[in-house]
């Protein structure tokens, strides 16, 4: 099925009636990606993971509700922004009741390198600039997030965004716009060689 098209009348009675050819299309053309949005939601990819299985069991228990007026992708990827929002709800629920675990540290006492990286400068910047990026991420509200992240990243055109986001173009656009304001800001003076 490698030229498929996902969004075909066809192709969605066959997802709708169980095809096993069809699921494991759409599967194998949206699996990564939707992990990879998931990650550029801020969710570590441990539960990147879970995330993608819930939202592909949704998508899978709400198909027959699919009407087809949006691209299959626009569908799947707005349940992937309501479960990465669900994610964080809970996240926030037990953020206090996290426990130290002296397992975890332990493993770190003497490096806990399985190998060393070959420049250890560039490698050890190049880590805390992605650390610094994914933290001024985290910081956005949901929405800006998601929009950014679809429209940057995965380079989604704009109606699609909307309708993941259920907002407007103008309201997308500002969105963006403020989402870009807040990583500036948050990035101002990080990199070495700006100047202040």
């Amino acid at each position: 099925m490698k030229d498929t098209n996902f969004s075909s009348e066809e192709f969605i009675q066959k997802l709708k009636s169980g095809d096993p050819e069809s699921v494991r299309a759409v599967v194998e053309k949206y699996n990564r990606t939707l992990f990879n949005a998931a990650l550029g939601q801020g969710v570590s990819a441990e539960f990147a993971e879970e995330v993608v299985h819930h939202t592909w069991t949704a998508f899978f228990e709400s198909l027959s509700r699919f009407e087809g007026r949006s691209h299959i992708r626009t569908f799947i990827f707005g349940i992937l922004y309501n479960k990465c929002k669900e994610f964080w709800r809970e996240k926030k629920k037990h953020i206090d009741n996290e426990e130290y675990d002296p397992v975890v540290d332990s493993s770190y006492q003497d490096g806990g390198w399985s190998y060393y990286p070959v420049e250890v400068d560039k490698f050890v910047e190049a880590t805390q600039t992605f650390e610094k990026i994914e933290e001024c991420m985290e910081g956005l509200p949901p929405n800006q997030r998601m929009a950014f992240y679809l429209k940057e990243v995965e380079e989604e055109e704009s109606s699609q965004i909307c309708n993941v986001l259920g907002v407007s173009d103008t309201n997308l656009r500002v969105l963006i716009y403020r989402a870009k304001n807040r990583l500036r800001k948050c990035l101002e003076g990080y990199f070495p060689g700006e100047e202040n």
